[in-house]
């Protein structure tokens, strides 16, 4: 190499002047470039695209065809569409609008909200478009967009497996206490709480109490996704044996105790005689006095001043006050689930105070006008689970025993339910949940 080569050869870029001038060595610096490039490209991709996966689980559980094997799984994100999230499958607008106008009977397409899952499924033979887009309004209900032509879209159900399940157990210190190592440990507190509501107070369980209970366990694709009906439970609390059971007609199904008696009470419907409604429940009501839009969660009964009010259910007063808003109130807890509240009295009857017992129908109060008011009148609300509710919209079943025409087939159907749970092994320590046996 003369002197003038050997000067440029040093002006020439390290990795190139290695092995034949680097020329093999620069190719493979190249390629890996190249490859790292094209990772990060199909890396972006998958992250707002997921790529689908060879499963026939996912299409087969709609009952797509069995050529349908690809599926993308996903959740819609705030601010997404049905057209974006096609959009992002590669789905034309023109195929897109097409759809649109199919599900004009079927599902209003504006409801596609976030959170709620998604299934896009191709065919076998391509992976770039998919065949069907699946959206799931709940763990059951789903809407069928065929994106393949020609376009359609359909709802669907999924298969449902009702499993009879068993629980029992020993109150320590509480029901959730006492079943919180199960799966569904809320949901059947909170049944078993709504369905003894009238005869329990579940706040002050005693120590050795106990309990058996059957119920529904509802299964999809074979996962257990949550609880249906309690259909047969014995309660025992404070020595005395507290049976419900579900029984069904063509009017409908309720809960009755083991003679045919219904095990739910019925609250009336106004603490007041012969009232007038001058207002109803409303999130927002420009508010007479205070000239500003507020919430009214409750119903105004106008009444002469000094015009007795009633409970309207038996229960115990948990509250006795005066504040310049409600005037002189009560609030009258009338099981675990429901209390009632009674605003802007002149008077508290006599006796009236908190922690006594009354019973439905009793006069606890006379109509005034203090606190917030205009003029003399009556403030019902009724709070379930300490949240104000719609007295005139809540559904409380009527305290009426069996029609004497079903109470034969009811004997039989309980004798067997009965049956079934005194068979249940009754475990002293914890709870203990199972599959029942048929029956």
């Amino acid at each position: 190499m003369n002197g003038e080569m050997g000067r440029e050869y040093l002006k020439m870029p390290k990795f190139i002047t290695s092995g034949y001038f680097g020329v093999e060595r620069s190719i493979r610096i190249c390629l890996v470039i190249m490859i790292l490039f094209f990772l990060t490209l199909v890396t972006t991709w998958a992250s707002d695209n997921e790529i689908f996966s060879n499963s026939m689980t996912g299409a087969h559980e709609y009952g797509l065809p069995f050529d349908a094997l690809h599926t993308s799984k996903g959740v819609v994100k705030h601010g997404q569409t049905l057209a974006s999230i096609l959009r992002s499958y590669h789905v034309p607008y023109g195929k897109i609008n097409a759809l649109v106008l199919k599900a004009d009977k079927v599902f209003d397409v504006r409801k596609i909200g976030a959170g709620k899952h998604y299934v896009v499924v191709a065919g076998k033979n391509s992976l770039t478009q998919p065949s069907y887009f699946i959206y799931e309004e709940g763990p059951v209900d789903y809407v069928v967009f065929k994106v393949a032509d020609p376009v359609n879209v359909y709802r669907g159900k999924k298969k449902v497996k009702w499993d009879i399940r068993e629980a029992s157990g020993v109150i320590e210190t509480s029901l959730s206490d006492n079943l919180k190592q199960h799966q569904f440990a809320h949901q059947l507190t909170v049944k078993l709480s709504d369905l003894y509501a009238w005869s329990i107070d579940f706040h002050h369980l005693q120590r050795g109490d106990h309990y058996k209970v059957i119920f529904q366990e509802q299964h999809i694709a074979g996962k257990p996704q949550g609880l249906g009906k309690i259909l047969a439970a014995r309660f025992n609390h404070q020595g005395r044996d507290f049976y419900a059971f579900y029984f069904e007609n063509e009017n409908g199904g309720k809960y009755y105790d083991e003679k045919g008696g219904s095990v739910e009470k019925a609250l009336l419907k106004t603490p007041l005689k012969n009232a007038r409604i001058t207002s109803r429940f409303a999130r927002r009501r420009l508010h007479p006095i205070l000239k500003r839009s507020r919430p009214h969660l409750g119903i105004d009964f106008a009444a002469p001043r000094g015009t007795p009010i009633v409970s309207v259910g038996d229960g115990v007063i948990v509250e006795s006050a005066h504040d310049k808003d409600r005037g002189k109130y009560l609030t009258v807890r009338h099981n675990a689930v429901y209390a009632t509240q009674y605003y802007h009295m002149s008077r508290f009857a006599k006796g009236i105070k908190k922690g006594v017992r009354v019973n439905q129908g009793d006069i606890i109060g006379y109509v005034g006008s203090t606190g917030l008011a205009t003029g003399p009148h009556l403030e019902f609300r009724l709070l379930k689970r300490g949240c104000p509710v719609d007295p005139l919209k809540e559904e409380i079943s009527a305290d009426e025993p069996l029609e004497k025409v079903y109470l034969e087939v009811f004997k039989r159907q309980t004798a067997a339910l009965k049956l079934s749970l005194d068979r249940i092994e009754m475990v002293e320590t914890s709870a203990s949940l199972q599959a029942s046996p048929t029956f």
